[in-house]
C-alpha cells in the first residue's frame, strides 16, 4: 500500500492520462525512471541549490521516518507507512531520534509537567 498526499494523487491522475499503460514516471524521452535517473536528477538539484554531495534521494526517506517518529506517530504506524513488514528495520536503520537529543529532552520535560494524581503516580 502506498499513501499519497493530495498533490501526489493529482499528479498520479495526470500521469495516468499521459501514460495509460506502463510506468508513470518517465524522463523527457519517455523512458521509465530508474535508479540512475533519480541519482542524476538529485545531482542536478544539488548543483542548482548549491548543496553538498551527501544530499541523496535516500536521505529523504530517513528524514521522513525521523520526522514521523518525532511528531508522535507510533513505531508500527511509521513502519507501515514506509512499507516495512515490522518495526525492526525502522529501529535499526531509520530512527535518528537519538541524534536529536533536544527533542528527547523536550519530550521528557513535557512528561515532568504532566499533573500527577493526589493518590500516587499516573499509570
Amino acid at each position: 500500500m502506498v499513501i499519497l498526499t493530495p498533490a501526489m494523487v493529482e499528479l498520479t491522475r495526470r500521469l495516468m492520462v499521459t501514460h495509460p499503460s506502463g510506468p508513470l514516471f518517465r524522463d523527457r524521452r519517455g523512458e521509465p525512471w530508474n535508479r540512475n535517473s533519480i541519482r542524476c536528477r538529485f545531482r542536478r538539484v544539488r548543483r542548482h541549490l548549491g548543496l553538498g554531495g551527501d544530499v541523496v534521494a535516500y536521505l529523504y526517506r530517513h528524514a521522513v521516518c525521523t520526522d514521523l517518529l518525532e511528531s508522535g506517530v507510533g513505531l508500527a504506524q511509521t513502519a507501515e507507512l514506509l512499507g516495512h513488514k515490522g518495526t525492526e528495520m525502522v529501529m535499526r536503520h531509520y530512527n535518528k531520534l537519538k541524534k536529536r537529543r533536544q527533542h528527547l529532552r523536550d519530550e521528557l520535560a513535557k512528561r515532568d509537567e504532566t499533573p500527577r494524581r493526589p493518590d500516587g503516580p499516573q499509570s
